[in-house]
């Protein structure tokens, strides 16, 4: 059941309205595209990504002012928020809304931000039905999401190693916020290692989407290409399954693979994709779907109807670096990328998450050091120092350094690769002087056993020496 925004009162839809229309005003106006950011291009759309967005509320769960107001704030954040780059930026639209909400709303900051993270999902009901609603809880929040991500492993049969800090919940969040909409696509920047692969994963789980990736591998070209996009195209129009399209920027061979995407993005079909037995299983499985849509059943209408239920199935979601001249030139060439997309900017990972990624990897080796906070402490500020000391070069010699969340994981993989290497050389050599002591043990034990025996044989060997030395008769 969908919140509807007319059960408001009028002067509160109002003042939402012209609100937003201010925000996208002031947005438009100072955060304007430059080649560090080329992605900070809005348009009217946003405006109604933010209602739309609030039609998600459920009145079940949504009764006062104060929780419509912190969700237009919320939805405002993913939509313009999402894609900002640094934290400059995200502190001024912070104080942007807030502005608003004093203007318009007379609510403070402390009636907003009742929490660290202001935070809404459908998936963190204990009931088990999806109402979208304020996060309350954020441990409980994060707890849920370890638990799909255990259940996805078990699901699957396979071990995603993900660390739920903070930052990588509120991502999933909103990747899932995304997959709610019908026809919503999502344009996931960030460098790789950042987790966007396999962040989206996780959200089209828990939306219950079946998640699709091209295989690229060698020979790998339209044909195949045009052949994966048919074949999940019909998944979502004959079979009705939910998907999600997952693409990243490395697996582009071909610049005409981007031109049919922005295609799918903005019409959500692909013109001579299909083969003439699949034009004919459309005919015959969409006649009932063209009816109930009080369409004629025309081959057109037909069709028409079963592209219309390919667009509110399938999900498109772009794994890509904002990193190049590339991506700036496929954002000019491919419009639907920031037109259709929401986009979800990935920074570096918080010291949280290094903590928090130390501490599992630690664990799922089998290592225990003996100072092991003290040890992930130096391993951050390795990687934290070696990130500035990459600005600073970029500054001075205007020569970029990538230092990725990969690289993190490679520096504990050293440690963790050197310790097990110093252990079992400690062990191997403890071992050796083991089986030295436990000789020299046994020897020792030899010649305790001959003492023994000689003195149990002194008397017999002076009796006999005796003997020997009388004359003889």
């Amino acid at each position: 059941m969908f919140f509807c925004l007319e059960c408001l009162p009028q002067s509160l839809v109002e003042s939402l309205v012209v609100s937003t229309i201010d925000v996208f005003n002031t947005i438009s106006r100072e955060l304007l595209p430059t080649p560090a950011h080329s992605h900070y291009t809005f348009n009217l759309r946003e405006i109604w990504k933010v209602f739309q967005g609030m039609t998600f509320l459920s009145p079940k769960v949504i009764r006062t002012k104060q929780q419509v107001i912190k969700c237009w704030v919320h939805e405002t954040s993913r939509v313009f928020g999402d894609r900002l780059v640094n934290e400059e930026d995200r502190l001024w639209l912070r104080e942007l809304l807030l502005s608003q909400t004093q203007k318009h709303f007379d609510l403070s900051a402390k009636d907003i931000f009742t929490s660290e993270r202001l935070v809404f999902a459908d998936f963190c009901n204990s009931s088990g039905e999806r109402f979208y609603e304020e996060v309350t809880d954020l441990q409980h929040w994060r707890s849920v999401i370890e638990s799909f991500i255990s259940e996805y492993n078990a699901v699957n049969g396979v071990g995603m190693h993900l660390v739920a800090f903070f930052d990588a919940c509120e991502h999933v969040s909103r990747i899932c916020r995304i997959l709610r909409q019908p026809a919503g696509h999502a344009l996931l920047l960030g460098v790789r290692g950042s987790g966007r692969q396999s962040l989206s994963r996780l959200a089209s789980f828990i939306m219950d989407c079946d998640a699709f990736q091209i295989e690229v591998v060698k020979g790998y070209g339209m044909n195949e290409w045009r052949d994966d996009l048919r074949n999940c195209f019909l998944r979502c129009g004959l079979e009705e399954k939910v998907q999600t399209f997952l693409l990243e920027d490395s697996q582009v061979t071909q610049e005409a693979m981007m031109e049919d995407l922005n295609n799918v993005l903005s019409y959500g079909d692909l013109p001579n994709l299909y083969k003439k037995e699949d034009l004919e299983a459309i005919v015959n499985q969409c006649k009932g779907l063209c009816t109930q849509l009080g369409m004629q059943p025309t081959k057109v209408n037909i069709f028409n109807a079963y592209v219309r239920r390919v667009k509110a199935n399938l999900h498109v979601i772009l794994a890509m670096s904002p990193v190049g001249d590339q991506f700036r030139t496929r954002l000019r060439m491919f419009p639907a990328l920031t037109n259709c997309c929401t986009i979800d900017w990935f920074s570096e990972w918080p010291a949280e998450a290094l903590v928090s990624v130390a501490r599992m990897q630690l664990e799922s080796d089998g290592l225990s050091l003996p100072d092991q906070d003290a040890a992930i402490e130096v391993l951050q500020f390795i990687h934290r120092s070696v990130q500035d000391a990459a600005e600073k070069f970029l500054a001075e010699c205007r020569r970029p350094v990538f230092v990725t969340p990969t690289c993190f994981l490679e520096l504990l993989k050293t440690l963790t690769e050197t310790v097990k290497s110093k252990q079992l050389e400690l062990s191997t050599i403890r071992e050796r002087f083991g089986k030295g002591l436990g000789k020299l043990a046994e020897a020792a034990r030899q010649v305790e056993r001959m003492q023994q025996q000689l003195q149990e044989w002194h008397p017999v060997l002076v009796a006999t020496s005796e003997e020997v030395r009388k004359p003889p008769l």
